[in-house]
């Protein structure tokens, strides 16, 4: 039983007290000993309206830095009211979220239980510290299951109906006992699911792996070319350079531009993302009636038509390198609003644009060589034109930790592949400041990319 006290006291929060059995207490001693020693029963408590659950969970986890710690659904409480839902926060750092309170809860009449689900799901016991080092260790098995789950086409066979592990290796043309350990593996990360019957079907993360999505292209890169690059990143420690130039003899851009194939794998793969927030930004962002974006660095165009498509007096120009515009104006049915020109965004830009877009480029790029980048941008554009910069945000220095950050991931995967870097919201803006553009507004999109608004001076 829990009884809830209110101190008359102004400025004070609540009291529970929660009354157990005397059996139940001797029974659960270890229990008892350990909330007395470690508080854990200590907590700033938030009650949430029915109808914000959800945004205020996603909130703690995405902008505060909290981690689940464990919650639940009691039906018999509040019963009127179809029960009650408690989720509780940890700051990964364990530090306390208040003064004496090491927790954090959030209560809501109603059973909610897609949100407990997913709270619970993400909830993890702190590991020691050997089983984190191992962990971290085997980092890469994982990376290596989606590849070749992808390479044999697994998603795709599991697409059609629910499978046992010896009918996925045979259409696949695979070793049955192999096939069922990787399937094992993957249902422990979610790709998978095993049914009741023992059969395994698709969840929704694995779907993004069939041959028709462009995840699985991304799956097949990051697995392929970059992997191997990877191997040389002691190189890039000792002497800054490139690992994917020590591999392959070639830096990142020029190495995809001496094969058409291998270009256009590249530029399938970078799809994947710039679908997720093409949509986002075009019904987002309102670009004015009768303006012309010029994307900059704007690969096969993906970005550019989401806009048209939602903007119908907009026109658009997609500049790049001449391998990628040559396959990005032939890739979709003609349009009269949508123009591709080649070059090089070091040399100048396609002047006269109403809003000038840089959707992931910047991060590809040292300091010196996005100053550039950015001049060419300023000069080519009137005072008073927008600037759209498409980015993921390094946490900003003392910011709470959070594990599996895309940010800092993506910041050694720029320092290995392409020499350039992840930064921090505030780096941005000192780089458009410093090359005439003032920022007006910063938001956030899918996968943890931002949009920084800026209006040139």
């Amino acid at each position: 039983m829990i009884v809830r006290a209110r101190p008359q006291s102004r400025g004070c929060g609540g009291v529970e007290i929660f009354v157990l059995p005397r059996r139940f207490a001797t029974a659960h001693s270890r229990l008892v000993a350990k909330e007395r020693a470690t508080e854990a029963e200590s907590h700033l408590g938030w009650f949430v309206d029915a109808d914000s659950v959800e945004a205020v969970w996603r909130c703690c986890l995405q902008y505060f830095g909290m981690r689940p710690d464990g919650g639940g659904y009691n039906p018999v409480e509040n019963s009127a009211e179809d029960g009650r839902t408690v989720l509780y926060f940890q700051h990964d750092d364990g530090a306390s979220v208040a003064a004496h309170a090491r927790r954090m809860e959030l209560t809501a009449d109603g059973h909610h239980a897609a949100v407990l689900a997913a709270h619970q799901s993400a909830t993890v016991e702190v590991p020691d510290q050997h089983t984190a080092l191992l962990s971290m260790l085997a980092g890469h098995w994982a990376a290596r299951a989606l590849h070749v789950a992808a390479e044999i086409g697994l998603a795709d066979v599991l697409d059609r109906e629910p499978l046992h592990a010896a009918d996925v290796a045979e259409r696949t043309g695979c070793d049955p006992v192999a096939v069922g350990r990787l399937l094992r593996f993957l249902d422990r990360k979610g790709v998978v699911r095993q049914l009741g019957d023992a059969t395994y079907a698709n969840t929704e993360l694995g779907e993004l792996l069939r041959e028709a999505n462009p995840f699985s292209d991304l799956v097949r890169l990051y697995g392929s070319d970059f992997y191997e690059a990877w191997e040389e990143f002691g190189a890039t420690v000792r002497t800054g350079g490139t690992a994917f130039r020590h591999r392959h003899g070639a830096e990142h851009f020029d190495y995809f531009a001496q094969d058409e194939a291998s270009a256009r794998a590249f530029d399938r793969a970078m799809q994947a993302v710039t679908e997720l927030v093409a949509d986002e930004l075009a019904k987002g962002y309102p670009f004015p009636h009768g303006v012309t974006v010029v994307d900059v660095g704007g690969g096969n165009g993906t970005l550019m038509r989401a806009v048209l498509r939602d903007h119908p007096s907009v026109s658009a120009v997609v500049f790049d390198r001449d391998h990628v515009s040559a396959h990005a104006a032939g890739e979709r049915e003609p349009d009269s609003r949508f123009h591709v020109v080649s070059g090089d965004f070091f040399t100048e830009v396609p002047p006269e644009g109403d809003v000038y877009v840089l959707s992931r480029v910047l991060h590809d790029w040292s300091d010196e060589d996005c100053e550039r980048i950015l001049a060419r941008c300023r000069a080519a554009c009137r005072a008073g034109a927008k600037l759209l910069v498409l980015e993921r945000f390094l946490p900003e220095t003392g910011a709470p930790r959070r594990d599996g950050e895309l940010g800092a991931l993506w910041d050694l995967q720029m320092l290995a592949i392409t020499g350039g870097r992840e930064r921090e919201c505030s780096e941005y803006e000192k780089l458009l400041h410093g090359a005439g553009f003032r920022v007006d507004d910063v938001r956030p999109l899918p996968t943890e990319m931002n949009l920084l608004i800026a209006t040139a001076c």
